[in-house]
């Protein structure tokens, strides 16, 4: 009977709607570096880390025998990132507005392909120091089978479905579109 009464139902997105494994997609290297030095470095940044991007990027390393970096004084910045001292110099990995708030970098020219990609579905996560960018990693996580016939159903039914994702707003409307 409780359930009958339901008018909205809210799912998170990872692992609820998606599987919640993501896989790297894409590395974009800024000059100077390359596709392997931008995944060795934001694999070094993230090692002991147990979020699902950095389990993907961890992955993407290991499968390029990449041998990471030796770091000390990692840290999480809860919802935007994670530093680690490597080489005697800090290194960022995590969101646009990590990058840009807390570290003061310009996006300027990363700005369209970051767009590009979250409107993709992917997720966006840049990697640098605190004086520029080294690049930026994409990664993507599949919807779940059922999610699109869960979602269809309950909106046969007349109920209201709405996604609170902790990604951007390009990456979650990309999934809701497709779902």
């Amino acid at each position: 009977e409780q359930a009958g009464r339901v008018k909205a139902v809210a799912f998170d997105k990872t692992g609820t709607l998606t599987t919640g494994e993501p896989v790297v997609t894409d590395i974009l290297p800024a000059p100077g570096y390359t596709a392997g030095e931008v995944l060795r470095l934001a694999g070094s940044v993230e090692i002991g880390s147990e979020h699902p991007l950095a389990g993907a990027v961890l992955k993407a390393a290991a499968a390029r025998q990449l041998e990471l970096l030796p770091g000390t004084g990692y840290a999480a910045v809860v919802g935007r990132g994670a530093r680690a001292l490597l080489q005697g110099r800090w290194h960022y990995v995590g969101s646009a507005a990590f990058f840009e708030q807390d570290l003061g970098l310009s996006l300027q020219d990363w700005e369209g392909k970051i767009a590009e990609l979250e409107t993709e579905g992917k997720t966006v996560i840049l990697v640098g120091t605190e004086a520029e960018v080294a690049g930026l990693i994409a990664c993507g996580d599949r919807p779940l089978e059922t999610s699109r016939g869960t979602v269809a159903a309950l909106k046969g039914l007349g109920r209201k479905t709405v996604m609170l994702p902790g990604d951007n707003p390009r990456t979650a409307q990309a999934l809701a579109a497709e779902l």
